[in-house]
């Protein structure tokens, strides 16, 4: 998100609002909100606003907000997990999907260890086989 979007995020909450969101320096409000909210795509955070704005009477705090984006995130990403049983698209690993979203998109616990969570899943897939094996050797 630039700086011009968040400028015009805080133009909308000001109409929205009125005094609730009045400052003093409104170079540094943006300044502030942009630090927060700048890694952020900014489609998300429009619909993270929105989604504020229809519940809340109260103007939002960039955690708030940042809140709301990691929870859209994490919709998404859950949306793209979701691999239908009866389509001919073969996926060998979850990566493959990951792939498919861009990392600004991507939940915080996912995008900065996306290697890691690739290691546990092949620690935990190789666990599975061989305590399969194990049983199968048991009920010889």
């Amino acid at each position: 998100m630039t700086k011009d979007e968040t400028a015009v995020m805080l133009g909308m909450m000001r109409e929205i609002y009125g005094k609730q969101t009045d400052s003093a320096n409104p170079d540094m409000l943006i300044a502030i909100w942009h630090k927060y909210l700048g890694d952020e795509p900014y489609e998300i955070v429009q619909a993270a606003f929105a989604e504020h704005v229809a519940k809340s009477v109260y103007a939002p705090k960039p955690a708030e907000i940042l809140d709301l984006v990691e929870r859209a995130k994490w919709a998404l990403f859950e949306e793209t997990l979701y691999i239908d049983p009866f389509s001919d698209e073969e996926l060998t690993d979850g990566q493959s999907i990951r792939k498919q979203i861009p990392s600004e998109y991507m939940p915080r616990g996912v995008s900065h260890k996306p290697k890691q969570y690739q290691i546990a899943s092949e620690q935990r897939l190789s666990q599975s086989i061989k305590q399969l094996a194990d049983k199968l050797r048991i009920e010889e």
